[in-house]
């Protein structure tokens, strides 16, 4: 849905490797978290009555995201099967393949301290300036 929503869902493939590879991790992850809730949940009854599951998403909005409009987009209540599911994808997506394909190219730039020194007291050097240790 956010690649739909950003207008780019046309370009996977070559312009857009990022949006194709996390789709197929997507779809993948889909497919077990929809298992799992039917296991857990044979009706969406089911789920509209697990209070637990009401309290939490409840607790999210109201304590967890209060001050954000709409609750951060989170929903205050799930009625069945396919809101658990896509809730529980979108949570366990974000902190795994999102995570990952944001953050992992982070060490290639700030591994090397001439990037990001942890402290900088004098002006870096100019160009053609003479550096002595």
């Amino acid at each position: 849905e956010d690649i739909k929503a950003r207008g780019v869902d046309d370009m996977c493939g070559a312009e857009y490797l990022f949006a194709e590879d996390s789709l197929a991790f997507w779809m993948a992850i889909r497919k077990y978290v929809d298992e799992v809730v039917e296991l857990a949940y044979p009706t969406d009854q089911d789920v509209a009555k697990d209070r637990e599951l009401q309290n939490w998403t409840t607790e999210m909005v109201e304590v967890g995201f209060r001050g954000f409009e709409d609750g951060a987009g989170f929903p205050k209540q799930l009625s069945d099967r396919n809101s658990l599911s896509e809730l529980v994808t979108v949570i366990i997506f974000n902190i795994s393949v999102f995570h990952a394909g944001v953050n992992f190219q982070c060490l290639t730039i700030l591994g090397y301290l001439p990037n990001c020194p942890g402290v900088l007291i004098k002006p870096p050097p100019s160009h053609g300036e003479n550096i002595t240790m």
